[in-house]
Formats: C-alpha cells, sequence, structure tokens
C-alpha cells in the first residue's frame, strides 16, 4: 500500500494533467471555430471602395470587380469573367482590328450609367462608323488609383494586345488614406510569403485593417470624403507622375500609343478651383509634355453651357450619359487630328 502523501501526489498529478489536456482541447477548439468563422468572413467580405460600391478583395490589388452584375446608382452594369465591364474581348485580337484600352476609376468606368450609356461603347460606335474596325475595352475600376491600375495591366490588360492605351487615373489617387496604396500593396504581396497568412484567422486580422483603413463613412477620405488627420494621398504627386510614365512606357515597349485623359468633377466645369487635385493634374500635364502624348483635358469639353451642370453630371463628380457624349467626341476628334490609326505618336 502506498503512503498516503505519494497517492495524493499521484492524484494532484494526474488532475493537473488532465486540466493541461481540457485547456488544450478548449483552446483548439477556440481555434478551429475562429478558423472556420474567419474563412466564412473571407468567402462573402467585400472593400467598401472610393466611391461606395463594395467589391471584393483581391490579392494583389486589394479589390476588384468579380463577375455578374456591379450596382451604383442602382444601375447594373455587366462584368465579364476577368474583371472588366462589357464583353470580353476576342483573342487573339485580329490582326486588322485595332483595340483601345480604357485605364482609369469611376470616373471613366460610367459610375450610375447602363452599360450601353459608357463612352468606351459610343466611342467604338463612332469609330466603327467612321470605318475603323476597333472594340474600346473598359478596363476601369471603381476606386483603382494608378498603383492598382498598373497591377491590372499587368495582370490582365496587356494580355488584352491592344493597340492604344487611355489613362485616366487621377481623382483616386487624390484621395486620402492612412497609408499610401504602394505601402498596402507591398505589405499584401509580402504576406503571401509569410507562413501565417494559411490562417485564415490571422488573413482577418491583418486584411481587416486594411478595410478599415479603406472604409468610412463616405468611403476614402478626401476630395470624394470628409478630410481626416494624419491622411495622405493614397498616390503622391511624385509617385503619380511616375506610374503614368511606367504605364506609357510599358505602352511604348509594345508598340501600343497612349493618350492620357484628365477627368473633370463637378466643380472644375463650373469654373471653380480645386487645390486638392492640382498638382496631380500638372503632373499629369508635364508627363503629357515630356513624353510628347495627346493629352484631353476635360475642363474644356464639360463647361455647362445651356445643358447645365445637372445634365453632365450625376452627382459631384461622375459624368452623366451627355457627359460620356462629350467624352466620346473628345476622344474621337483628338484620335483624328493625330491620324490615328494610320499615323502613331
Amino acid at each position: 500500500m502506498a503512503p498516503v502523501g505519494l497517492a495524493d501526489s499521484r492524484g494532484d498529478g494526474r488532475s493537473l494533467g488532465f486540466r493541461v489536456v481540457q485547456t488544450l482541447i478548449a483552446l483548439a477548439v477556440g481555434i478551429a471555430v475562429l478558423e472556420v468563422a474567419a474563412h466564412v468572413w473571407e468567402t462573402q467580405r467585400t472593400v467598401l471602395s472610393a466611391d461606395g460600391a463594395a467589391l471584393p478583395s483581391h490579392p494583389g490589388r486589394l479589390w476588384h470587380m468579380s463577375a455578374g452584375e456591379l450596382r451604383t446608382r442602382g444601375v447594373a452594369a455587366t462584368i465579364n469573367h476577368l474583371g472588366l465591364r462589357g464583353p470580353v474581348p476576342a483573342m487573339p485580337r485580329p490582326p486588322e482590328q485595332e483595340r483601345i484600352l480604357v485605364v482609369g476609376d469611376s470616373h471613366l468606368f460610367g459610375f450610375g450609367l447602363a452599360d450601353d450609356e459608357t463612352f468606351q461603347v459610343l466611342l467604338e460606335r463612332r469609330l466603327s462608323q467612321a470605318g475603323i474596325w476597333v472594340d474600346v475595352v473598359n478596363a476601369a475600376v471603381p476606386g483603382y488609383s494608378t498603383a492598382q491600375t498598373k497591377r491590372l495591366l499587368d495582370d490582365v490588360g496587356w494580355s488584352l494586345d491592344p493597340t492604344l492605351l487611355i489613362i485616366g487615373n487621377l481623382w483616386s489617387d487624390v484621395d486620402r488614406s492612412p497609408a499610401p496604396d504602394e505601402d498596402l500593396l507591398h505589405a499584401r504581396r509580402q504576406a503571401r510569403f509569410n507562413p501565417l497568412v494559411y490562417s485564415a484567422f490571422i488573413r482577418w486580422l491583418v486584411q481587416g485593417e486594411e478595410i478599415r483603413q479603406f472604409s468610412g463613412p463616405t468611403g476614402m477620405k478626401g476630395p470624394h470624403g470628409p478630410e481626416t488627420k494624419n491622411m495622405v494621398h493614397r498616390v503622391s504627386p511624385a509617385r503619380y507622375a511616375a506610374l503614368l510614365n511606367q504605364m506609357a512606357q510599358a505602352a511604348t515597349d509594345r508598340g501600343v500609343d497612349t493618350l492620357l485623359l484628365l477627368p473633370c468633377t463637378r466643380a472644375l466645369a463650373a469654373g471653380k478651383s480645386d487645390p486638392s487635385g492640382s498638382t496631380h493634374m500638372a503632373a499629369m500635364e508635364r508627363v503629357a509634355v515630356t513624353r510628347d502624348l495627346p493629352l484631353i483635358d476635360l475642363r474644356s469639353w464639360f463647361a455647362p453651357g445651356p445643358a447645365g451642370l445637372d445634365r453632365i453630371f450625376v452627382d459631384h463628380s461622375h459624368p452623366s450619359r451627355l457627359g460620356n457624349v462629350r467624352i466620346a467626341t473628345a476622344v474621337q476628334e483628338a484620335l483624328t487630328e493625330r491620324g490615328w490609326p494610320a499615323a502613331s505618336w
């Protein structure tokens, strides 16, 4: 018979071991529940873009458009499996066909407009009537900065084999965020090499913070939302110019022409100044001069005249159908003046 003290010691040891096992099991169950909950959240979560449109997260571009319908101002936009608006372009592109690829944010996406009201569709129709075999691809994504657009070109755009690139990014770059887009994109890319990202819960912690940075009562801060302390431009004017240059150079390397499109807000069309975007606008103008690229400044095309601003814009910044008609006219005239597609620049 074992001494009483020894028996009690063994009993306490077994009890302690049992409690440790219980704790470990409870911890494992808790982690499993968190993983399942995070995985469910991850499959359903969206990122609030700069324009208030809820868009799914993307591992390399922060967010993207998924196939199906995307509603802006209650109007449905058709999104194809490439994550672009409109039909999927024929691939490979027939050698005799021209292809215009339009990149930008919601200002060129056709925010609040039906598919056939966008300037891309109107421009394709006009150029076709002029005897040019062309398709115009709408690769503008709501809320995209030049940093995101550059990655979109690498991911999808260049594979479509365009013959002309139209870049219209500006106001999403001007918007403000707690961190620059390129820092967030770099962090997202680096996270892919971290073994912790295999945990949905860890991804929720990291990416949930990104979403909190990008969301708010009106989306992005800046010209489209309230100013907040410690905010920076999503893309600084210097980086904006550099990214425009990089995209234009990538086009040149592929034998693709580039046209720059400077979008216009309601305030600018009314003749008011907008200090928040003036430095970025000047940067685009410098890039156009330096690279000898055609630049369309929509401020001169959006002068209200008898039409009035309410017919040109659907809100404070997004062009209406009439506004898109004016964009299509501006682009067609610029291309005709340059002798496109027979002449290159």
